[in-house]
């Protein structure tokens, strides 16, 4: 593990680690009353890192990062080399995490974060379905999951919490930065997350972006190559603020109790099964099968035809909102992927049901 970063006051200071560190037994023998020192040959001295957090020279090849505005440095932490409180919310957390060699794998960091939200694992084939991300020098997994958060350590399910955050596996090193929290914060704070993505790098401090300029992004979910949807929104709905991996949002019913929104990602993002076989998953419902799919009705989107789900919630121990009921649709296009999504509860999303149909008629995405 590598060693933990300083912390200052400074929200726009630049950071700098050291490398990471492989640790060995001490010998192949048992010894049973020896420490877990003797045991490992590793003790929290190996994780107190230094007291301050000098700029490394220009040139200077270790990782650094740019703090977004209104986040606050938090005290160190065990095993933790960024240790961030996200703005809007004091249980609100954002870290990295370093390790050597793959550190169990892509499948096995996934479906512990997913545990951690009281959420069933994903398949390898749901796994590698997930969005990628470009970030230092490698792809990471890009993961988004709600659920009831018990962390790791059991504790009572907080209900309402999401978690977003990056997986990046090599063979001598992995990285996980992880930001979680209450749903509606996190969602408020993903632009600052990209923000943060894109500041990690090996080389000098990025210099930050002139006053009104759009931050650049971290994972688009389609190049900028591809022309833009078109679509018309039904009446009463009302668009939401701009998430990332999302082409729009839009919320509708009383209270904006329902939400529906879009996405669009490059290639098949791992085919109609794997994605559906997602939602039921993010809804604790059982997977489909292909002879399921087959039985799916059918509309009109974008000049083919897509694939109409209905998945209610299923029955799991802490995960809110029992009457919860999902709507979606699926399209493939040529190289690219479309995918619609409304939540909420089952009779306020019934009731939105034919101006879900009206709006996924209407998308159109240009060659």
């Amino acid at each position: 593990m590598a060693a933990l970063a300083g912390c200052g006051d400074d929200s726009s200071s630049v950071h700098a680690l050291g490398p990471a560190k492989t640790y060995e037994p001490v010998g192949a023998n048992i010894q049973w009353n020896a420490s877990a020192e003797e045991r490992h040959g590793i003790s929290a001295r190996d994780f107190a890192g230094p007291a301050t957090a000098d700029v490394p020279a220009a040139g200077d090849a270790k990782l650094r990062w740019t703090t977004p505005a209104g986040w606050k440095e938090k005290p160190l932490s065990s095993m933790r080399e960024v240790n961030l409180q996200v703005a809007g919310d004091p249980l609100a957390e954002c870290y990295l995490t370093t390790l050597a060699g793959e550190a169990g794998g892509v499948d096995s960091n996934v479906n512990r974060w997913r545990a951690q939200l009281s959420l069933p694992s994903l398949s390898a084939a749901e796994v590698a379905a997930l969005p990628r991300v470009a970030w230092l020098g490698g792809e990471a997994v890009y993961v988004d999951f709600e659920g009831a958060w018990t962390g790791m350590s059991g504790d009572p399910p907080r209900e309402g919490w999401r978690l977003v955050g990056l997986v990046l596996v090599r063979p001598d090193q992995s990285r996980f930065l992880k930001m979680v929290g209450p749903a509606d914060v996190i969602g408020r704070e993903l632009g600052s997350f990209r923000e943060l993505v894109d500041s990690f790098d090996g080389g000098p401090p990025r210099k930050p972006e002139a006053p009104g300029a759009e931050p650049a992004r971290a994972g688009s979910p389609v190049d900028e190559d591809h022309a833009p949807l078109t679509w018309q929104a039904p009446p009463g709905w009302r668009r939401g603020p701009d998430k990332d991996m999302r082409v729009v949002t839009y919320f509708a019913g009383e209270g904006d109790a329902v939400e529906c929104y879009v996405t669009l990602l490059g290639g098949d993002a791992g085919g109609v099964l794997a994605n559906i076989n997602r939602w039921c998953t993010q809804m604790g419902a059982p997977p489909l099968t292909e002879e399921d799919i087959a039985q799916l009705e059918r509309l009109p989107m974008s000049g083919t035809d897509g694939l109409l789900v209905r998945i209610e919630r299923g029955e799991h121990p802490g995960v809110p909102n029992a009457q919860e009921q999902l709507e979606g649709a699926v399209c493939m296009l040529a190289g690219r992927a479309l995918f619609v999504k409304l939540t909420g509860p089952r009779d306020a999303v019934a009731a939105q049901h034919e101006a879900l149909l009206a709006f996924c008629r209407s998308l159109r995405a240009s060659l």
